[in-house]
């Protein structure tokens, strides 16, 4: 049985069982929530060559623009059932449904999720496609980006507190995800066997404090193009060589957020580092921040958002003699061409925003961000500007955002 039918009968089984027990006990405030949100992008880049988040030099609709519906059922005091699906034509998301799991609450401070839901990597990873609930059109791209799955499935607890001088929460998490894994200009099947976490949530007045910490197990399937070096390498007794350009090992990832907001001025900021080591030479130490400082004058609102990404890849040593035979030789060679060539996918952005609030639960927002690249490198760009020594360019955008 696959994991996503798994989590499908227990959500169901949940329900039902949560529906006769309400119906049994009188003083349950059983009912069925639907809410949604959803969110009409334009952008244009003003590049004729380069490509960069499906954006290019024509208006585009599609990139970014999504409808969502949300389930939220409340069976009894303690147990709740949440189902959210999305519909978009943006290459890097997937329409149909995001979240399914079952929420129980034994007491006010200690909760349970089971089942697919959003992996916290972020601070805003649980609103991520909810475009009204924070500031960006698109949210930095150099931190924000597709290099991670966006879901799992498995359990996550959480425990919160509170006192006169402030407030919180822990959670943790453990889970797993198979399923298709969208990057930059390429989608692969990916295997997480593994995933945990842990995350502290600080409030104190308008400040909002947050640490993360994740580890799992991935197996990304190899680019068909390496295939058959690979398996070259294992059949010539280079076994490590070939592990080499696999993406399989255990990637840790940390992440550090703090937020402020007040009636006049917001400031947000995250960093987060995701590492490898030597496990993973195809995958890069990468660095990444981004700092945001607004001001509201409601109903609209301004802000300035500066941001960057820093990749650095561990190359392992060569150990295919050189000189033996010529076919030692031409395997030497792909290596070290497959070492060489691996992205930069270094990234420096400035974004300038402005929000109108039209009401409680639609806004309208323009946003015009400055993209530029290391010499040499992709920039996370998805087609290249050859006749450039390094992608730049300007990336212009106006949404519709809504919550009902």
């Amino acid at each position: 049985m696959k994991a996503n039918s798994f989590f499908v009968i227990i959500f169901l089984f949940g329900v039902i069982s949560g529906a006769a027990n309400g119906a049994t006990d009188s003083s349950s405030a059983d009912k069925l929530e639907i809410s949604s949100f959803g969110r009409v992008v334009a952008g244009k880049f003003d590049q004729d060559e380069a490509v960069f988040r499906g954006y290019d030099n024509s208006l585009s609709f599609d990139n970014d623009s999504l409808v969502a519906v949300r389930l939220d059922y409340q069976a009894n005091d303690k147990w709740a059932f949440v189902a959210q699906a999305i519909a978009t034509d943006d290459k890097l998301k997937e329409s149909g449904i995001q979240w399914l799991y079952a929420d129980y609450r034994p007491s006010d401070v200690l909760s349970f999720k089971l089942g697919r839901q959003r992996i916290p990597f972020y601070l805003y990873s649980d609103v991520l496609d909810v475009g009204f609930a924070y500031p960006w059109i698109s949210p930095p791209s150099p931190l924000y980006s597709s290099y991670f799955f966006t879901e799992f499935d498995g359990v996550l607890g959480r425990f919160d507190f509170s006192n006169r001088e402030f407030s919180g929460s822990f959670e943790s998490y453990y889970g797993f995800f198979d399923g298709e894994f969208n990057t930059v200009n390429a989608t692969n099947m990916v295997n997480i066997d593994y995933v945990y976490g842990l995350i502290g949530l600080f409030n104190v007045e308008n400040w909002r404090y947050r640490l993360a910490y994740h580890v799992g197990h991935v197996d990304l399937a190899p680019d068909e193009q390496l295939s058959p070096l690979i398996q070259a390498l294992s059949d010539t007794g280079f076994n490590a060589i070939a592990q080499s350009l696999r993406v399989e090992g255990v990637p840790e990832y940390v992440s550090i957020g703090v937020d402020y907001d007040s009636l006049d001025v917001f400031f947000k900021t995250e960093l987060t580092r995701i590492s490898a080591g030597e496990s993973i030479p195809l995958v890069p130490t990468q660095t990444s921040f981004y700092t945001t400082l607004g001001y509201n004058f409601y109903p609209f609102s301004a802000h300035l958002t500066v941001s960057a990404s820093r990749n650095r890849y561990f190359t392992p040593e060569q150990t295919i003699p050189q000189g033996l035979a010529p076919q030692l030789d031409e395997l030497s060679r792909l290596v070290d061409l497959v070492y060489n060539t691996r992205p930069n996918d270094d990234l420096k952005s400035i974004t300038m925003g402005l929000r109108y609030d039209v009401s409680a639960n639609i806004a309208l927002k323009i946003e015009h961000t400055w993209l530029e690249g290391e010499k040499g490198g992709r920039a996370l760009f998805e087609q290249l500007d050859t006749t450039q020594s390094k992608q730049e360019g300007q990336l212009m955008q106006f949404a519709v955002e809504w919550v009902f």
